[in-house]
């Protein structure tokens, strides 16, 4: 583990070293800018110098064991205390203390050092600064739960400031990992995400992509991702064709993809088999595509009438089925938002696209209501708006025509209470 150890301590002191290039940038800047409206001139007096500066105040920089120290505290005795403080908490540390004593200094900087150098001693190689109001920390966290820490101390800052934590990475792991598993009623997610923002992102894909599947996720931010994949490409491409099968799994694994599980019809299997063994975003290769076709069981379908949204959600055969179902919609519920859910499956019974229809046509007569075909069942209930289209309805629905069908109904009628409240 030796080497290892040794190349991560030199990236990370590479990226220390940019990162003190970049502050050192940011201060020649300030420097040469004209002071701030009501600031006291060069030479002035040294009642107007004694206004608390605004400026970059304290920085402190660790590579292992030795830490540097630079800038201005107000009192000896602060000094004194972040000394203290700093040893406690990084017993073995080799100190470098080129902090001056400035009276001008603000009172409350003393209060913020002291949580930056807290926040240091969690993060073996990084760079804290205090610059006007602001505590910028950047550097690698050489785990998560040293990582969490650092974000969750950010959380509650010393008042009056904030903290910046653009430069604090994740730690680095091997290999790098991402999964989401599909079942019956959840959507997993483990594995890696390389930045809150990623990880934000994916959170955010799910709710379109699975309406119906509760999520579980235990993603932890990390480092690591192989150099030239898009993360967000790869999860949203992952996460799309998951969406597409009834339960599976997606599995990243470094730079390998790859998909398991069943879908409904043979043609969406094909889809995905083919996209990802050849329609990857770059920098991404198939690992296993193992997609089954297996037809669902019961074969259902479900309408909702509700409040001017109508909700779709089940199988269709074919798109000559689909193609029947969207224009009976069209033509009697006209007036209601279409929510649609509906997946394409192999091994309707027969008879099928009659049953649908049928069902709709009788749901289109109620002011709200359900309907369920699972298998050669139809199943309606809601509330008409008429007695005698309830009693007809349900009649109707009884006594359905299609060869080998079942049907069962419950509608009654609408309260007044209810129809005044909808006026």
């Amino acid at each position: 583990m030796r080497p290892m150890k040794i190349v991560l301590g030199r990236l990370a002191l590479a990226a220390l070293l940019a990162l003190a290039g970049w502050f050192a940038a940011q201060q020649m800047r300030d420097d040469a800018a004209p002071p701030p409206q009501g600031a006291p001139a060069p030479g002035g007096s040294d009642t107007q110098r004694q206004v608390p500066r605004e400026i970059l105040a304290f920085t402190a920089i660790r590579d292992g064991e030795r830490i540097a120290l630079s800038g201005s505290i107000r009192t000896d005795e602060t000094r004194n205390a972040l000394l203290d403080g700093l040893k406690q908490t990084v017993p073995n540390a080799v100190l470098s203390d080129g902090l001056n004593t400035d009276a001008t200094i603000r009172p409350d900087l003393a209060e913020a050092a002291a949580f930056a150098l807290r926040q240091l001693a969690q993060l073996p190689s990084a760079r804290v600064d205090i610059r006007d109001r602001t505590i910028a920390i950047a550097g690698q966290a050489p785990d998560a739960e040293a990582y969490q820490a650092v974000v969750g101390a950010a959380a509650t800052p010393p008042d009056g400031y904030r903290v910046d934590l653009a430069g604090l990475l994740p730690p680095v792991v091997r290999p790098y990992t991402w999964s989401a598993a599909l079942g019956e009623r959840d959507i997993v997610l483990r594995g890696h995400v390389p930045s809150q923002a990623a990880r934000e992102s994916v959170l955010a894909a799910i709710g379109p992509a699975f309406p119906d599947k509760r999520l579980v996720e235990h993603l932890q931010p990390a480092s690591g991702l192989p150099d030239g994949i898009d993360f967000g490409e790869a999860t949203r491409f992952a996460l799309a064709h998951l969406s597409q099968l009834r339960v599976g799994t997606a599995d990243l694994v470094d730079g390998t993809l790859s998909v398991r599980g069943d879908a409904t019809d043979k043609d969406t299997a094909a889809a995905i088999r083919a996209a990802v063994r050849s329609g990857l975003p770059s920098g991404l290769a198939a690992g296993t595509v193992v997609v089954t076709v297996r037809p669902p069981s019961p074969y259902a379908f479900s309408a909702r009438r509700e409040a001017g949204t109508l909700t779709l959600s089940g199988y269709y055969p074919d798109p000559a089925a689909r193609a029947a179902i969207d224009s009976l919609i069209r033509n009697r519920f006209f007036s209601e938002q279409v929510v649609d859910r509906l997946r394409r499956a192999d091994g309707a019974p027969k008879g099928y696209a009659a049953g649908v229809s049928f069902g709709l046509e009788h749901l289109a007569r109620l002011a709200s209501g359900e309907i369920l075909v699972r298998d050669a069942s139809v199943e309606v209930k809601g509330e008409a708006l008429y007695e005698q289209t309830a009693e007809q309805t349900a009649r109707a629905v009884r006594a359905v025509a299609l060869p080998g069908w079942t049907g069962t109904a419950e509608v009654r009628l609408r309260s007044s209470e209810a129809v005044s409240a909808e006026q």
